[in-house]
């Protein structure tokens, strides 16, 4: 699944726990291993792919302060 903010699409990858991530998550601090995104001014449920392929589907995360602030 997508995600979608602010006219961003993007996925995020979590970094792998350990016990210093944990402790810096449980701060308030979260690491990724890596943000992907591309820029989609008008939001759709899905992004359909080729012909007889399927679709992804993408969450609206507009209203989530977290996942607003990484897409901007």
């Amino acid at each position: 699944m997508l995600n979608w903010a602010n006219g961003i699409v993007f996925l995020v990858s979590p970094y792998p726990d350990s016990d210093i991530i944990m402790k810096r998550h449980w701060r308030g601090t979260i690491y990724f291993s890596s943000v992907v995104f591309a820029p989609m001014p008008k939001y759709e449920s899905a992004i359909k792919l080729s012909v007889g392929v399927g679709e992804i589907p993408m969450i609206d995360q507009t209203s989530v302060s977290g996942m607003k602030q990484i897409a901007q």
